[in-house]
């Protein structure tokens, strides 16, 4: 028999954090990252393109911030800010349309993740400080048990919270289930 522990704030928290910790998300940043410096380096003068091709030399290659207010296929304008390329910051205004498209479209698709994900971590707090004990978080989502802690101490009351666990399963909770 699994001994009940009183949960704190604290503790809440922390299950909190380990159950979100588990959903997967996509790094579009990192996306649109990729597609910038593949067409930073489609742009490069040979001989820049020589030292960006040495792993030896690379670092010699300044990497400017991309931050940008680029326009959608739809005419929207959108903020994008994906990391650091190899172009001077002048060159960025060059950026095709299509690419621009595509920035755009990863942003928003980022957008949306971020707050499906704040949603749902509402629900996940909402669902834990609903509880007072561990034996409250296992009844109501036994799913939680590997999030609870398992030694002595105070640590959760808990209103009904309709399809959290099938939510975080429509993200890829857990992980290793997603894999």
């Amino acid at each position: 028999m699994t001994k009940s522990i009183r949960l704190d704030r604290y503790a809440k928290q922390a299950i909190v954090t380990a159950i979100m910790n588990d959903v997967p998300h996509v790094d579009y940043e990192e996306q649109q990252n990729a597609l910038l410096t593949e067409w930073a380096v489609s742009r490069m003068p040979p001989k820049v393109h020589a030292v960006w091709t040495d792993k030896n030399l690379r670092h010699y290659v300044k990497l400017e911030r991309f931050n940008k207010v680029l326009m959608g296929p739809h005419g929207e304008e959108k903020y994008v800010s994906a990391g650091y390329i190899p172009m001077p910051e002048d060159q960025h205004k060059t950026l095709p349309a299509e690419l621009s498209h595509k920035l755009v479209e990863l942003e928003h698709l980022s957008d949306e993740q971020s707050e499906r994900w704040r949603e749902l971590r509402e629900k996940v707090r909402g669902l834990i400080n609903g509880c007072s004990s561990t034996k409250q978080v296992r009844d109501t989502c036994p799913e939680f048990e590997k999030y609870l802690p398992k030694g002595e101490g105070s640590t959760i009351s808990l209103p009904s919270v309709a399809n959290v666990v099938t939510e975080l399963m429509k993200e890829g909770w857990p992980k290793e289930a997603a894999a």
